[in-house]
C-alpha cells in the first residue's frame, strides 16, 4: 500500500512579499501618470482660455482699427503703464467716436476706453477710470506694443496704406501658483477707410 503524502501548495512567503512589492509599485506608477496627466490637462485648459480670451480681444482691436481712421500713439501714456504702448483712433460707429487701447497691469490686461462724438474733446487721462477691460481675470497682458506704418500722421491719397502691427505676451495665470503658461502673439492691421483730405 502505498502512502500519500499530504502536499501543500502555495506561495511562500517571500514570494509574497516580492508580489506586492511588485503591485505597489504598479500602482504607484499609475497614480503618478494619472496626476500628470491631471496637472497636463488642467495646464491645457488654462492656455486654452487664455487663447480665447485674448483671441476675443484682438479680433475686437482689429474690427475697430480696420474700419478707423487717425491714428496715433499717445506718448507719455496718459491711461496705460509705461513702457507699454497706448493708441487713439476715430472709430466709424458711431460717426467720429474715438476709442483708445492700453494696458493696466494693475488690473492684469488690455482696457478700451470709448469716448462718443457728442461727448466734446478729446480723450484725456481723466477718462482713464471709465476704461472696460478686454482681458478675464485668468489671463495676463505682460506686453502690449504697437508699430504703425504707412503715414498715419498726414494721411491721405499719398498715405501708403496705414497699418499697425500689435505684438502681445500673454500669461495664463496658474490659480495654484505651480505654473504659468506663457505666449508670444502678433497680428497686422490695415486700414479700410482711407483718410482723404
Amino acid at each position: 500500500m502505498k502512502k500519500f503524502q499530504n502536499k501543500q501548495t502555495g506561495f511562500t512567503l517571500i514570494e509574497m512579499v516580492v508580489a506586492t512589492g511588485i503591485f505597489s509599485m504598479l500602482a504607484i506608477s499609475a497614480v503618478s501618470i494619472m496626476i500628470a496627466v491631471s496637472k497636463a490637462q488642467a495646464k491645457i485648459q488654462r492656455t486654452q482660455a487664455a487663447i480665447d480670451n485674448i483671441r476675443y480681444s484682438l479680433e475686437l482691436i482689429t474690427k475697430e482699427m480696420r474700419v478707423g481712421t487717425q491714428y496715433k500713439l499717445i506718448s507719455p501714456n496718459e491711461c496705460g503703464d509705461s513702457g507699454t504702448d497706448e493708441i487713439n483712433f476715430v472709430a466709424s460707429t458711431p460717426a467720429g467716436s474715438q476709442r483708445r487701447y492700453f494696458i493696466d497691469t494693475d488690473a492684469g490686461g488690455v482696457k478700451r476706453l470709448m469716448r462718443i462724438k457728442k461727448t466734446t474733446g478729446a480723450i484725456s487721462s481723466a477718462d482713464c477710470s471709465s476704461a472696460i477691460s478686454l482681458s478675464a481675470d485668468e489671463v495676463t497682458v505682460d506686453r502690449f506694443r504697437m508699430v504703425p506704418r504707412g503715414n498715419t500722421a498726414s494721411p491721405g491719397s499719398t498715405d501708403g496704406q496705414p497699418w499697425i502691427v500689435i505684438n502681445l505676451k500673454v500669461s495664463a495665470i496658474d490659480p495654484k501658483g505651480v505654473a504659468h503658461s506663457t505666449m508670444d502673439l502678433q497680428t497686422s492691421i490695415t486700414q479700410r477707410i482711407r483718410d482723404f483730405p
